[in-house]
C-alpha cells in the first residue's frame, strides 16, 4: 500500500489500501474522501 505525496491521513486512521497523492482521507478502514484544494492550506494562518 502507497500513501502518495501531499496525502492528510486523519488520526487513528487504519490505512488497507492505496491512498492518492493530495487526498483527505479517514476512517476504519481508511478511504479516500475528497481532493485536497488550496484553500484547505491553513499555512495562511501562521
Amino acid at each position: 500500500m502507497t500513501i502518495g505525496n501531499g496525502a492528510v491521513i486523519g488520526a487513528d486512521s487504519v490505512v488497507t489500501k492505496d491512498i492518492p497523492a493530495g487526498w483527505l482521507a479517514c476512517g476504519v478502514p481508511c478511504r479516500s474522501i475528497r481532493p485536497l484544494i488550496p484553500e484547505d492550506s491553513c499555512l495562511d494562518l501562521l
